[in-house]
């Protein structure tokens, strides 16, 4: 797992909450409790909330990312919004050449939830992040993973799910 700080600019992060808060109100967003895998819902009772990001702002992120990311044919962009309970099961991104995560909360604090955890492939020792403003996290050896449930009283969890295939 690489994680990486401060990758976006202050004028793409607006653009990407501009673009998240006029979505929200729309009839656009998906929900994980219908659409993820169930192997991915294991022991999870909240609901995430997903959506595309739009060509034009994925053209931005593209640009901004592209010495970060990995080599790719297609990359797929998505806004997630993490409600009350909501997280997701181990899991490897076994399906995408790889996964990664922009976290978008200004403030997020360990009790929150919605802590990153995940298996380092290389010592197998279990690591936690805390999820940090600006800060993408990457997964490109397949390496399992999971998001802890977002705790009742927290606000809710933003992020922007990046794939690449």
């Amino acid at each position: 797992m690489k994680i990486y700080n401060d990758v976006l600019t202050q004028d793409i992060l607006e653009e990407c909450y501009h673009e998240l808060w006029e979505k929200r109100r729309l009839n656009c967003w998906r929900s994980s409790l219908l659409t993820w895998p169930q192997d991915v819902l294991v022991n999870v009772t909240g609901n995430c909330l997903s959506t595309s990001v739009s060509d034009d702002l994925t053209l931005q992120l593209e640009n901004s990312l592209k010495n970060i990311l990995p080599p790719y044919d297609r990359l797929g962009m998505t806004f997630h919004i993490w409600q009350s309970n909501s997280g997701i099961s181990s899991h490897n991104d076994s399906n995408y050449k790889f996964g990664a995560t922009v976290y978008l909360n200004v403030d997020w604090h360990v009790n929150d939830g919605g802590l990153f955890v995940w298996v380092d492939g290389k010592t197998f020792e279990l690591k936690v992040y805390l999820p940090s403003y600006n800060t993408l996290v990457l997964n490109d050896e397949k390496e399992d993973h999971l998001v802890t449930p977002v705790t009742k009283n927290s606000s809710n969890r933003y992020t922007i799910q990046i794939f690449g295939n």
